[in-house]
């Protein structure tokens, strides 16, 4: 469709049995395999209900192949109801201008009423700039508002809209005026919290899944949701594959609350009770459950209750099986309308969860200070998605309580192991140490940093 410095914008036929699609981006770097073909892999997933799809923050100057997939509600198709991928096509974005300014980026962190920006001078070389800012919101292009910065490359406009995306450029003042690519930047939401949140995808998936009636962690939480399959006798292979799979942070905005009375939480008000989600055999429509024996056991819940929820007579005895648990009908009812959570600390509980610990009391781990957090994300309370062509699915705060935001970020295994994962395996019956845990979550936060681009909600 156009492209530009930092952007290309993709057109597709669209299908009518669609209700969503996926743009795959990956960069092409030349890598090819024994077989002759190309070995890129998305690392940049754009979710829209139209087309054309703007893929923005790429780098100048280079190629990318992009792919595109449907995805149907009422259809089982490959993976959760997705469909399968597009041919590719190339694409290539354009060289800066040498007389222009270029690669405008988010500068600082998300702000409800400003924003901060960056971005380089030309290259043909001066002493003296002066530079323009030139922004509009989204929808109104007519009304173009213009900030002179002078000889400094960055600049934070204020007195913006909260939650509003803004088109931005920036210009060098001169005889014939030279311009930035313009590129969609937004400001923070009022009463709103925005997590980057983590998912490896299920099933043997080669893409991203998505949030829905699904489990997610932060950073540190995915670490420890894989820690806790590295023992001999674990078998996650029919929950994901590991080294194939692809890791994926999404941007999720999920609406300010106050819960009282939550039991999975540690105290926190801002979130519901924690629900584990599994798709049951129905890859279209997984389901969320009252939260397990086995992940209370990881968030260190105290005994008293852990077997006020799932009694020790219930049909699984054993304590390293699932045993039957309960939830109060009310804290269900809300667990199903609002994103819940879950502190997981350390030390690593596995052991006892897996009943290969002689202590098998959750209070041989006594609680301390949170190590990571698991959300779920439950259908009844999404909105759809934050900045699609045709608006949001549902108004935000009435009927739905969160969503989340169209581009998520990819990492593989290879680039873990490649940048420091410690995959040394633990003996037999035993489980990842904590500083193993520790060391390899820290390696997982810059594996992802690295490919990430803007804040999250920015």
């Amino acid at each position: 469709e156009s492209q530009g410095n930092v952007f290309i914008s993709i057109g597709f036929e669209e299908s009518s049995w669609a209700d969503l699609y996926d743009v795959e981006v990956a960069l092409v770097e030349g890598e090819r395999n024994e077989a002759n073909e190309p070995q890129e892999r998305p690392f940049l997933s754009v979710t829209s209900n139209g087309s054309p799809v703007e893929i923005i923050d790429l780098q100048p100057n280079a190629t990318y192949r992009f792919w595109v997939r449907g995805h149907s509600k009422n259809a089982a198709m490959e993976s959760y109801g997705w469909g399968r991928l597009s041919d590719p096509v190339l694409c290539r974005t354009t060289a800066p201008n040498p007389d222009s300014p270029h690669s405008l980026k988010r500068h600082g962190s998300l702000q409800s009423g400003s924003m901060g920006l960056a971005w380089s001078p030309p290259k043909a070389a001066r002493t003296e700039y002066n530079f323009i800012v030139e922004y509009h919101w989204r929808g109104d292009a007519g009304r173009v508002s213009r900030l002179t910065v002078g000889n400094v490359t960055h600049a934070t406009i204020t007195g913006l809209q909260s939650g509003t995306t803004y088109r931005v450029r920036v210009g060098l003042e001169g005889a014939d005026m030279m311009w930035s690519d313009e590129v969609p930047f937004s400001t923070g939401r009022k009463n709103v919290n925005y997590l980057e949140v983590y998912r490896i995808s299920e099933r043997g998936g080669l893409l991203p899944d998505f949030l829905e009636n699904h489990d997610s962690a932060d950073a540190k939480g995915e670490v420890m949701f894989l820690s806790s399959c590295t023992c001999e006798d674990c078998d996650c292979s029919r929950f994901f594959n590991m080294t194939i799979s692809p890791f994926t942070r999404y941007c999720v905005e999920v609406l300010d609350v106050s819960i009282p009375n939550t039991n999975t939480t540690n105290g926190s008000s801002a979130f519901s009770d924690y629900l584990g989600c599994e798709n049951q055999g129905n890859d279209t429509s997984p389901a969320c459950g009252c939260d397990l024996w086995f992940d209370r056991v990881l968030a260190h819940q105290p005994p008293h209750v852990l077997d006020s929820f799932c009694p020790p007579n219930s049909s699984h005895t054993s304590p390293h099986q699932a045993r039957d648990c309960f939830c109060d009908p009310d804290s269900l009812r809300i667990s199903n309308a609002f994103t819940g959570m879950m502190p997981v600390p350390l030390p690593n509980a596995a052991p006892i969860a897996k009943g290969t610990s002689p202590e098998y009391s959750p209070g041989h781990y006594p609680y301390s200070t949170p190590f990571s957090y698991w959300f779920h994300h439950p259908s009844e309370g999404f909105c759809g998605h934050r900045r699609q062509n045709n608006g949001d699915a549902k108004i935000f705060g009435k009927g739905c309580s969160w969503r989340r935001f169209p581009s998520s970020y990819i990492v593989y295994w290879p680039e873990l192991v490649q940048n420091g994962w410690d995959e040394t395996s633990p003996a037999k019956g035993l489980f990842m140490p904590d500083d193993q845990v520790e060391r390899n979550a820290k390696v997982f936060e810059a594996t992802m940093a690295a490919k990430v681009q803007r804040c999250c909600g920015c």
